[in-house]
């Protein structure tokens, strides 16, 4: 998922009346945030992972396997809560664009 198709997608999920909304929302977030640090691994990293929030990356910390917190900018927040959702020309050309990409491989 892109940096920014996130929020695009929980928009939309926002405002569509589909069952499981919520679950598909953490899904998203989930998938955007990766695999949540432990708070100990998070202190040593605090300041790469606010930096990836800012740039539009949201971050999960494991809270003693009880809680997740998700690290997220307070622009992306609003833009998410207060934003329009996308329009569906709007999804469907970050769709074709993502598949017309080669994949990424890694080095």
């Amino acid at each position: 998922m892109t940096d920014s198709s996130w929020k695009e997608v929980v928009q939309s999920l926002k405002a569509a009346m589909v069952p499981d909304r919520d679950v598909l929302i953490r899904a998203t977030l989930e998938e955007a945030a990766g695999k949540p640090l432990a708070v100990r691994e998070a202190r040593k990293r605090l300041f790469l992972l606010t930096e990836a929030a800012v740039g539009g990356a949201p971050r999960l910390i494991a809270i003693e396997g009880h809680a997740i917190v998700c690290l997220i900018s307070l622009s992306d927040l609003v833009q998410v809560l207060a934003g329009p959702p996308p329009s569906l020309a709007d999804v469907m050309e970050k769709v074709l664009t993502k598949r017309s990409r080669p994949a990424k491989t890694e080095t």
